[in-house]
């Protein structure tokens, strides 16, 4: 009987350990040696796991007893790992991998062909009614000039009550449950030191704050987005909008064929496009990547490089001093399969600003990312009125943690 015991005690030991255990590594390319970002990291068979950083870092923490990891990159091939095997620190080695499409029906239909179905079956791919989700929300504000190379961060983690069909006229729900911020350096802006602008200070058109700093040209990282998963997940909602999925556009972009590859076991279709011009004064750079099968949309990744007209620029410089030399922006949209049916799981988005002013250059950098690592599609529920997040209140203000939920138990992504 004692020994029936200690066998059981020692079960529930182990239990308890590999319940608790936290999982860091790397993922790189096997022939560069290079980190690869946003890499997916996962138990196999779950939505349980994280997204690696710039330099393809990641920390998994594992709630739950798995006996393997995953890593996935589209274009590589997918790599799991025993954790039995690990000690705690592990290195993906990834390798490139292509197939060959069935020659039949590439030559049967051209690039756009295959787009137009997509954005056709799209609601039947695609979750048209709510779901509940927690995720992983951060925000960071990066700014390097002579003076400075700082960066403010903040991280958050949401329950939400979430739809992204087009047609939907709920609102979404977002509980937040955690909340915190870091920063390195001091934001001090050269454009604080304009002679317009402090000419307009010595005339009292512009106001300082406590600190003495301008207040027209303070730099807040919510003002440049939405502050929660809403705004994140707007550019998914809208996604058939977007330029290079609008038919009235469809003249104005080049679509070919890329490299067919897998992602997570699937054969996935590859589409480059590229805009002939500018669109609204933007132009498109990027790739679409199709389900095999169904042509789900599986990820869209591109580059939205947004020229301001010469006159704005002109009329900027000559109120403020300073033109605003290059705005880029990159949008990374990946999306995961529940059963039939395909969800949101991150998206990663990247502005750049440059400024100008008397031959200095300023660079602010916002990034945004969103991982969703829990769906709820069964049985979601809302979120209590009196819980719901408002953006136009401060953060700190509204956070409503959930029941054991700690910063320990979220997989985050580092920051650099």
């Amino acid at each position: 009987m004692k020994s029936v015991f200690l066998f059981v005690f020692l079960l529930l030991c182990c239990s308890c350990l590999v319940a608790q255990s936290v999982i860091s590594g790397k993922v790189i390319d096997s022939d560069t040696k290079e980190g690869l970002a946003f890499a997916t990291i996962l138990v196999p068979n779950t939505l349980l796991g994280t997204v690696t950083n710039i330099d393809g870092e990641f920390e998994l923490k594992l709630s739950e007893a798995a006996e393997e990891i995953q890593a996935s990159y589209i274009g590589y091939s997918d790599q799991v790992l025993k954790i039995t095997d690990l000690n705690k620190t592990v290195l993906f080695e990834l390798s490139t991998q292509t197939f060959s499409l069935d020659e039949i029906i590439v030559r049967s239909k051209t690039p756009l062909q295959f787009i137009i179905e997509a954005v056709e079956n799209h609601p039947e791919n695609f979750s048209q009614v709510p779901f509940e989700t927690r995720g992983y929300f951060s925000e960071k504000a990066s700014m390097v000039n002579d003076k400075t190379n700082a960066y403010k961060l903040s991280e958050s983690v949401f329950k939400s009550y979430l739809s992204v069909s087009i047609d939907t006229t709920e609102k979404d729900q977002n509980q937040l449950a955690l909340f915190r911020t870091s920063e390195k350096g001091e934001f001090d802006t050269m454009l604080d030191e304009g002679k317009k602008i402090q000419k307009k200070i010595r005339k009292g058109k512009i106001d300082l704050d406590e600190e003495g700093n301008p207040e027209d040209i303070d730099i807040d990282i919510e003002g440049f987005t939405g502050g929660g998963p809403t705004d994140a997940l707007e550019i998914v909602r809208s996604l058939l909008s977007l330029p290079f999925l609008e038919a009235k556009h469809f003249k104005k972009f080049k679509y070919t064929f890329g490299t067919p590859t897998t992602y997570q076991g699937k054969d996935l279709i590859a589409i480059n496009f590229i805009s002939k011009r500018k669109i609204d004064n933007s132009k498109y750079d990027g790739s679409l990547y199709l389900d095999y099968n169904n042509l789900a949309i599986v990820a869209v990744h591109y580059k939205e490089n947004i020229k301001i007209p010469f006159y704005i620029n002109m009329l900027i410089h000559g109120i403020i001093g300073f033109k605003i030399d290059e705005i880029n922006q990159r949008i990374n949209i990946q999306n995961q399969r529940l059963d039939s049916t395909w969800y949101p799981k991150k998206i990663q988005k990247n502005g750049l600003i440059s400024f100008l002013q008397e031959g200095q250059t300023e660079r602010l950098n916002i990034q945004q990312l969103f991982s969703i690592d829990q769906i709820e599609a069964e049985a979601p529920a809302q979120i209590e009125l009196s819980k719901r997040f408002d953006t136009d209140k401060e953060k700190e203000e509204q956070i409503f943690p959930i029941d054991g939920l700690t910063w320990d138990k979220v997989n985050v992504v580092k920051t650099n």
